[in-house]
């Protein structure tokens, strides 16, 4: 773990400085192109710090398989309810930093094709993508991401293989990347609200999230979305993390939710169900009404 958290320290500190020498890392780019695709696709703060993490750990990992005493994160190991198998990757060590390199490089083109298949701009991150390998001297006719026989030495392969290891994990890991993750079993209690009529008629508990009936909104991408965005991510406690203490577990209609650091309550406003602080609730209120008019 340590050595995990070492690797996307160092990821992190070249994306710092870089902009300071002649020639950036390959995983600059990678993330670059990452944050690319992100800004293209809808505003999903949860899944694209997800998608942050995996393609960071999997660069990380293709790097620490060639390393001496670094430890990959995921493969090899067993990550919750994960195992992911590797066997002996023959190599000459005086070739370990090329082939790391390719190694990076198709473990990041693999996960990122499939991170954004189904992304409003998939086609124009697909061609970044393939015109960055290409560019690399990468031949891409024949490549269909299923050559995973790394016992080759096929540096390829390797990469291959740690792509789709994290797509697998990430298939697993709570976050229902397979239902486009959807919320499985969160429900507000509070009918939405529509902002074109005057007062709140339709909330039922104050003290609970309430959606905005809005007919379009338009994100920080320019998207066009015609249905009110759900609660973020409210499930997400579920979903396997990294450096993170031992989750309390909290039960709320029958469906446990895991807390990693429980600040307590807000304060409540005052209700036949709830003995808050009222006072506190409106100042609060008010002060998100007076900074969201700026």
């Amino acid at each position: 773990m340590n050595s995990f958290k070492q690797g996307i320290a160092f990821i992190v500190g070249l994306l710092l400085f870089s902009s300071s020498l002649s020639s950036q890392s390959t995983a600059h780019h990678w993330i670059e192109f990452l944050l690319q695709a992100i800004r293209e696709d809808l505003a999903r703060p949860t899944v694209h710090a997800r998608n942050l993490w995996h393609t960071s750990a999997a660069m990380y990992d293709a790097w620490a398989l060639f390393d001496e005493e670094a430890d990959p994160f995921l493969i090899g190991n067993t990550i919750g309810d994960y195992s992911s198998p590797f066997d002996f990757f023959p190599h000459n060590p005086a070739d370990k930093d090329s082939l790391a390199e390719v190694a990076i490089d198709f473990a990041a083109y693999h996960l990122l094709r499939e991170r954004f298949w189904f992304s409003l701009n998939a086609p124009s991150n697909y061609q970044r993508l393939d015109a960055y390998m290409r560019g690399r001297g990468y031949d891409l006719n024949n490549y269909d991401g299923s050559d995973v026989n790394y016992s080759t030495g096929s540096a390829i392969a390797l990469g291959t293989y740690i792509g789709r290891q994290y797509d697998e994990f990430g298939n697993q890991d709570g976050a229902n990347e397979n239902g486009l993750f959807r919320n499985l079993y969160y429900e507000p209690v509070n009918e939405p609200i529509n902002p074109f009529n005057r007062g709140n008629k339709t909330i039922d508990d104050p003290n609970r999230w309430q959606t905005i009936d809005l007919p379009l909104t338009i994100d920080q991408s320019g998207n066009r979305i015609e249905n009110a965005p759900p609660f973020l991510s409210p499930e997400w406690g579920n979903v396997e993390g990294f450096a993170l203490p031992e989750p309390k577990i909290m039960q709320r209609d029958s469906h446990e939710y895991k807390i990693f650091y429980d600040p307590g309550p807000p304060p409540y406003i005052d209700t036949l169900a709830a003995s808050g602080r009222s006072n506190e609730y409106q100042w609060g209120f008010a002060m998100v009404v007076v900074w969201s008019s700026h």
